[in-house]
């Protein structure tokens, strides 16, 4: 569609609007959680104005009481009255303060009582309250702590938990955690994020029975867990999806039992069909695929197989103007549950997780049954090819008399 010709435009009284002594507030632009945290602020700040300043009116002291006197007593009484030890923690605090100020004054706050503040945390309060300037090293757990803490949770552990579900709930958690490298505020709702009440949940899991490519004629189970609340994107953009595979080398740590578990308990199965572990639904489709063929899976597939090559060559190749455009086309295909676990990467599986064939249903047909088989041989077609088949090989095996010698000679 072409532009509007200038006549068409609507008239619009631009005199009318710059006079305008209101206005709507606009949204703010910030991720859930700043914005969380600049409500607590505000909650804190009440509360220091109620209990210790006169008048306990929190707007004069945040517009014609606001100074940097007035900073510097909220930065002390919060200080007296929370356990901080790191320097970075308390700076974090004069940040999303300073926010909250700035957003309810609804003007930048001076640079020079920036810096002044700043220097004042950095110097008297980092001195008062001896506040610790290095960093805090933090041990990893590797696979001989998780199996400890988990068989001493459920067997020893004094502390109370309301039911046992708590229990196997929690290890659940530190096990994904232990195997994708997730954050606690990725699948659990984190103290900044409690008010959205949002954490992992069923919908984000998708559960797959498919044929072991390591093992003739076995299945296996696989679930692809969908992470939407990584820190700095929750619920945006294209989330990261892990894969968990069976673990019947130590059930302690398969994650897929517990998710079945819990999935009985919950009635969380989309099929109508599953109730109980024994229930199957058999294949709907002949060739076992859940979901119709497109052909941009061909292209993912292509890309798949070319993420090793450099940044230049991948956007030559794929027609991005970014590298980062990439990441959408590729999944997490490294077994970080076993290189947590200390045991050969399942390539395999993690390979079937991240292609179309994991929807495909391991029940479905994969050769002719016996009966069919039979039925073939009254195909006069087909009786006429295998009679020529068999005179070409009683040719060959008289010239050679071996087929592996007729191979070695190419003979066609």
């Amino acid at each position: 569609m072409g532009r509007k010709a200038k006549s068409q435009v609507q008239k619009v009284d631009y005199n009318a609007i710059a006079k305008q002594t209101e206005y709507k507030k606009l949204e703010s632009d910030k991720k859930s959680s700043t914005r969380a945290r600049i409500q607590a602020m505000k909650h804190l700040f009440i509360e220091f104005c109620e209990e210790q300043l006169n008048p306990p009116d929190w707007g004069h002291w945040l517009n014609s009481g606001f100074n940097f006197n007035t900073i510097k007593a909220f930065i002390r009484w919060y200080m007296n009255t929370h356990e901080i030890i790191q320097l970075a923690a308390a700076q974090t605090v004069v940040k999303y303060f300073i926010m909250f100020c700035r957003e309810y004054r609804r003007e930048e706050i001076d640079y020079i009582l920036r810096k002044d503040v700043k220097l004042l945390v950095a110097g008297p309060i980092r001195v008062d309250y001896d506040l610790q300037t290095g960093r805090i090293e933090q041990p990893p757990y590797n696979i001989d702590d998780i199996m400890y803490t988990v068989y001493h949770l459920v067997a020893w552990c004094p502390v109370m938990f309301p039911t046992m579900r708590c229990i196997f709930q929690y290890n659940a958690t530190r096990k994904m955690m232990a195997s994708t490298t997730a954050r606690p505020g990725t699948l659990i709702a984190s103290g900044e994020y409690l008010i959205e009440n949002d954490s992992l949940k069923w919908k984000d899991i998708k559960l797959f029975m498919v044929k072991d490519p390591e093992l003739s004629g076995g299945k296996v189970l696989i679930a692809r867990v969908r992470h939407r609340l990584n820190k700095g994107s929750r619920n945006e953009g294209a989330p990261s999806c892990f894969t968990y595979t069976e673990r019947n080398d130590n059930l302690g740590l398969c994650i897929i039992k517990d998710i079945l578990t819990f999935a009985f308990l919950d009635d969380a199965f989309d099929s109508e069909y599953i109730k109980c572990p024994r229930d199957e639904r058999p294949a709907t489709r002949s060739a076992g695929f859940k979901e119709l063929e497109t052909l941009y899976k061909y292209r993912k597939g292509a890309a798949d197989k070319i993420k090793q090559l450099d940044e230049h060559s991948r956007n030559r190749i794929m027609g991005h103007r970014q590298g980062r455009t990439f990441a959408h086309y590729v999944s997490v295909t490294n077994d970080t549950q076993s290189l947590f676990m200390e045991t050969p990467a399942r390539t395999a599986l993690l390979s079937l997780a991240t292609h179309t064939s994991i929807t495909r249903d391991p029940s479905a047909p994969q050769d002719l049954t016996d009966e069919q088989k039979k039925a073939m041989h009254s195909i006069p077609e087909v009786r006429e090819l295998t009679e020529k088949r068999e005179e070409l090989q009683a040719d060959i095996l008289k010239i050679h008399g071996n087929l592996n010698f007729a191979k070695e000679s190419c003979d066609p």
